[in-house]
């Protein structure tokens, strides 16, 4: 009797810790795709829009890939209404670089459990107003980085969320300093 009372114990408790570890989100729903359609176009003062890559895109394992979404904020963010000149973006560095990180606890060290996906994202682009003769009339460098750290026992799902939730946030920050640097420095908003 005293052992049917123990296993009955032992399989309510190991039914309970199951049913404690389901999550309520279902998993494998994809994350929408990082777009700046909800950012409103901003009018300069200048012919045409141009982006360039000198950056290698190197983004392993991460749900974004920086130099794209960084190709498609300035085109999104920016309407050309002027006649001549261009404001070029040159993205000299858009790259995500994975390490791991051990646990910090002795016991989680010990057993080799506990650590952390560690995910460095950053972004270096150069902004210049060009003028109707080709020659650069100002120009302005700016970086951009996040770094995210995910367990190493996070699902896939959670891990996108994470990624996802760090790139919007490094785009938030870009999206000061560039209007920042094309509004007030370059003085390029139309009027």
């Amino acid at each position: 009797m005293r052992k049917n009372f123990l296993m009955i114990g032992l399989c309510s408790v190991t039914l309970l810790s199951a049913g404690c570890a389901m999550e309520r989100n279902p998993e494998g729903q994809p994350l929408p795709a990082i777009t700046f359609a909800h950012l409103q176009k901003i009018p300069i003062n200048v012919g045409m829009l141009q982006t360039m890559s000198e950056a290698q895109g190197i983004s392993e394992a991460f749900i974004v890939s920086p130099q794209q979404a960084m190709h498609e904020y300035i085109q999104s963010r920016f309407v050309a209404m002027g006649v001549t000149g261009k404001l070029q973006a040159i993205i000299e560095r858009a790259d995500v670089k994975h390490s791991y990180e051990a646990a910090t606890s002795k016991v989680g060290s010990y057993l080799e459990v506990g650590g952390l996906d560690v995910y460095d994202m950053s972004i270096k682009i150069r902004l210049e107003h060009v003028g109707a003769d080709n020659q650069v009339k100002q120009s302005a460098v700016l970086n951009a980085e996040r770094l995210v750290k995910v367990s190493e026992h996070a699902s896939i799902a959670d891990r996108e969320r994470r990624q996802f939730q760090a790139a919007e946030a490094m785009f938030h920050d870009i999206d000061e300093q560039v209007r920042k640097i094309v509004l007030d420095d370059m003085r390029l908003g139309v009027h």
